[in-house]
């Protein structure tokens, strides 16, 4: 008869092995930038990021609202509120993931973008009717270029590749690959601004649940983010 202290030690080391074999990926692995949007700091100025890494966001007088998940922020547009991360110190393979609902869909409106260095870095992303990616010179890229709502909560992901590609995805599903790379260090990143603070328009809307992965995450991982909440439509 085996020992209840010998089968304990086996069930331990078992569960650590699986715990630190290659490929077994955790839902927060490599996660960078999480800002639930769900508190503010007692000044009103920022807004935690629960990645632990550090990145809080530096806020404008931005609202919290309800949300998909708890509460969002509501980006007003006038005076001019976007979030700002720092420098994530981050380039390709990356993933940014977030909630959107805006009535304005017709103007250049940045969702997340670098607030100072060169304009040849990549990754810039923007709604004009649908979702396009700056890959650093020549002409904006839609990666997700189909059934986009107005005034309506959209669950949207960009998965930026080693390789210079990135793929769009709304509501947990691929639409197109682009050429695209991403390159966000040494810069400063925001939510919500304009491209070096000067080209496009600030976000107008609400956001929630926005997440930059330094890592590609897999098509049934994005269509977990979307599952994870109702959307309330």
């Amino acid at each position: 008869m085996i020992p209840h202290t010998t089968c304990l030690r086996s069930l331990l080391l078992l569960v650590a092995l699986a715990m630190t074999t290659p490929g077994a990926a955790t839902a927060d692995e490599g996660l960078v930038v999480h800002l639930k949007f769900d508190e503010l700091s007692a000044d009103g100025q920022t807004t935690p990021d629960a990645s632990g890494q550090g990145h809080h966001g530096q806020v404008h007088g931005q609202p919290l609202v309800d949300g998909v998940i708890g509460k969002a922020m509501h980006f007003e547009g006038y005076p001019e509120q976007i979030a700002e991360l720092g420098d994530l110190k981050l380039e390709a393979p990356a993933t940014v993931a977030f909630w959107a609902k805006t009535r304005d869909l017709s103007n250049d409106r940045r969702v997340f973008s670098q607030l100072d260095g060169p304009p040849s870095q990549a990754g810039t992303i923007r709604l004009l009717g649908q979702l396009d990616v700056w890959p650093g010179e020549g002409e904006w890229q839609g990666a997700v270029t189909r059934n986009f709502r107005h005034d309506t909560w959209m669950h949207l992901a960009v998965v930026f590749d080693a390789e210079g590609s990135a793929t769009g995805y709304l509501n947990g599903r691929a639409q197109e690959t682009v050429k695209c790379g991403f390159d966000f260090t040494g810069v400063g990143a925001a939510i919500g601004a304009k491209f070096l603070g000067e080209h496009g328009a600030v976000f107008v809307g609400l956001l929630d649940d926005f997440r930059i992965y330094s890592r590609v995450l897999s098509p049934e991982e994005i269509a977990g983010l979307h599952r994870a909440a109702e959307t309330g439509n």
